[in-house]
């Protein structure tokens, strides 16, 4: 089953899952953003299994889950398909060890 649509996006943090934002995955591009900041990346998937490379560039305050504050940095995403919801874990490649529960729901299909 495709996973092409538009997805919102939570993180586990400090007080339980935090809206993020919003990710569109469409034909192989992953692209989406918050209220400050945007993400541009490539996404595959076989069968159940989702990959998402993005590069994350806030426009505001940095305000990330983990403890820097850089204004752009590489985000790796590893996750599976569980209906209208993908869940697992997300990283930074210059921080391996520290990976975050996400989880992506599905808002809408693209026409």
């Amino acid at each position: 089953m495709s996973v092409e649509g538009l997805w919102s996006s939570e993180i586990f943090g400090l007080w339980g899952w935090e809206h993020r934002g919003v990710i569109i995955l469409m034909d192989g591009r992953a692209f989406g953003g918050g209220k400050n900041h945007h993400s541009m990346g490539r996404y595959s998937q076989s069968g159940d299994e989702i990959s998402v490379s993005l590069a994350i560039k806030y426009h505001g305050k940095p305000q990330t889950m983990f403890g820097s504050t850089e204004s752009e940095f590489q985000l790796e995403v590893d996750g599976r398909r569980d209906g209208e919801q993908i869940i697992g874990e997300m990283y930074r490649p210059d921080r391996p060890d520290l990976r975050l529960p996400f989880r992506l729901t599905r808002q809408a299909e693209l026409s």
